[in-house]
C-alpha cells in the first residue's frame, strides 16, 4: 500500500465518508476508565487487559487511594499489590508489570508518561494497544 497513489477524487470521497461518520457518531471520545492523571490512566489500562472497565474502576477506586503516587507503586510489595488487583485477573503479571512500569517512569521519564509509541511500549506491561489508548486520551 505504501506505493499506491490515491487520486484527488478518491481523497475527496474518503474525506466525505469521514465527515459523515463524524457527523453521525461525533468526535467526542470518552475513556471509561476512571483516572485523575496520565499515570493513573496508564495503570488502569494495564489492569484492563482481559478485564472489564467496570471491574477496573472498582479496583482502582481503592487502589489509587492506597497508592497515591508513582513512588508508592514503584515501592509496592508485589504480593500485597497482587492481592489488591487480584479480581482483574492475571494479577501476578500485572502487579509485576505495574511496579516495573512505575520504576521506569520515575528513572527514565521524570515521572511523566511519554507520548511516543516507542517510549510507551518500552514500559513493562504496555503493548501497542495500551500505548494507543494512552495516546488517544
Amino acid at each position: 500500500m505504501s506505493g499506491t497513489r490515491i487520486s484527488k477524487k478518491e481523497k475527496e470521497r474518503i474525506a466525505n465518508i469521514i465527515s459523515e461518520l463524524n457527523r453521525e457518531y461525533g468526535t467526542d471520545i470518552r475513556c471509561f476508565l476512571n483516572h485523575e492523571n496520565p499515570w493513573q490512566l496508564l495503570i488502569a489500562t494495564i489492569l484492563s487487559a482481559q478485564c472489564t472497565d467496570e471491574r477496573v474502576n472498582q479496583v482502582t477506586a481503592k487502589l489509587f487511594k492506597k497508592y497515591t503516587s508513582l513512588e508508592d507503586f514503584a515501592n509496592a510489595d508485589v504480593n500485597e499489590l497482587e492481592e489488591d488487583i487480584k479480581s482483574t485477573g492475571f494479577y501476578k503479571n500485572k502487579a509485576k508489570n505495574i511496579i516495573a512500569c512505575a520504576r521506569k517512569l520515575i528513572t527514565d521519564f521524570n515521572e511523566t508518561v511519554p507520548r511516543d509509541i516507542e517510549d510507551l511500549t518500552s514500559l513493562a506491561g504496555v503493548g501497542r494497544k495500551t500505548a494507543n489508548v494512552i495516546r488517544g486520551n
